[in-house]
């Protein structure tokens, strides 16, 4: 099967993405169990299933692509074959009319040389002609017994394809469907929820140690933060459902501490930058998922969790309003939603004083 230079560029991404992904599984058994591990684990599983399934689609249409094509090559030879046999009918016609009288007259009452030149090259041309169309359909008959095997190989590929296709989509519900099972455990077991809050906390201290680590890489002016706050748009239209600060949780009687606000999108899932900056962290974060790090200036910061997929690279800067993400469920118990954090010297700030008030809805 040939694949067409910009699909194989396609699999061969694919390929490379699913190969991290085994090796971050294989790391993870590894690693000592925690709450936030077991859930990156079920999000790896489920993402090398949907790459996978990708994979499988493009080699699907690499394969139908091929049979396509085999089949246009084989009603090809299939006309030339029938052309061949129409001109080896038409020269033997001509010469069974000529027969062996007709060989006589062909030769006979010759009144000059060139006639007789004439009528021995036409003879002479018909049976080169029988001989050539003969031999034009011995090679077509090869050709077209190779071209039928060859399908026959691919509609073969492409029956096991779609089979491999239907299991990957079966691993893709039953990751789903593990993942809601286990965030329903974390809901329902107070033990479990506990442990992942501490794992929650610990992580956000990370993810400050590492805010310290990647502000400033990229030299950028600084801002009059007065004249923004307040006036910055929305990344995304939603309802905000965890909002800013220490919140008690009715049902297990505990305090979350919420760096950030989580925003369940109402419309679109593409989500916005706030304002101008440079793209300075773009991967996976325990209890964030996904996450997009913008530095807007020296002293400003935004970051946006729960990413299904990224719309940028990291060091790409970008304007405000640009589309850098989609929203989803990556290291998220709310389901799909944009976790949105606005740090200011590295330190968390409540992101509603600085976005439009009412924008958001």
């Amino acid at each position: 099967m040939t694949i067409h230079p910009s699909r194989e560029t396609k699999l061969k991404k694919l390929n490379a993405e699913i190969k991290s992904i085994t090796e971050k599984i294989s790391l993870l058994n590894r690693e000592s169990g925690s709450i936030l591990n077991e859930l990156y684990k079920i999000e790896l599983n489920y993402k090398k299933a949907d790459s996978e399934n990708k994979r499988i689609s493009h080699l699907l249409s690499a394969t139908n692509s091929t049979i396509k094509r085999k089949k246009a090559e084989k009603k090809k030879l299939e006309r030339d074959i029938e052309r061949s046999k129409t001109g080896i009918k038409k020269a033997v016609r001509i010469l069974n009319k000529i027969g062996k009288a007709g060989n006589f007259k062909i030769f006979s009452n010759i009144k000059d040389v060139n006639q007789l030149f004439r009528n021995y090259y036409l003879f002479i041309s018909l049976i080169n002609k029988k001989i050539d169309e003969i031999g034009k359909i011995k090679v077509y008959l090869i050709k077209l017994r190779t071209i039928r095997d060859e399908l026959e190989k691919e509609k073969s590929r492409l029956g096991v394809l779609k089979i491999n296709q239907r299991k990957k989509i079966i691993e893709i519900l039953s990751a789903k469907k593990a993942k809601t099972v286990f965030i329903d455990q974390i809901n329902s077991d107070r033990k479990k929820h506990l442990t992942m809050l501490d794992e929650l906390n610990a992580e956000a201290k990370r993810l400050t140690n590492l805010l310290k680590e990647k502000v400033n890489v990229f030299d950028l002016p600084e801002l009059d933060l007065k004249t923004i706050k307040g006036k910055l748009n929305w990344p995304i239209r939603g309802k905000v459902i965890s909002r800013f600060g220490k919140k008690r949780s009715t049902r297990f009687n505990t305090y979350i501490l919420n760096s950030g606000i989580e925003i369940k999108p109402s419309g679109s899932m593409k989500i916005k930058a706030v304002f101008d900056g440079v793209i300075i962290f773009m991967d996976y974060f325990k209890g964030y998922g996904d996450i997009i790090i913008v530095q807007h200036s020296k002293d400003l910061l935004t970051v946006y969790g729960h990413c299904s997929k990224f719309l940028k690279k990291k060091g790409n800067y970008i304007l405000a309003g640009d589309e850098i993400g989609i929203a989803g469920d990556s290291g998220s118990t709310f389901g799909d939603s944009l976790y949105f954090e606005i740090r200011k010297n590295t330190v968390a700030e409540d992101p509603i004083n600085w976005l439009k008030k009412g924008a958001g809805n």
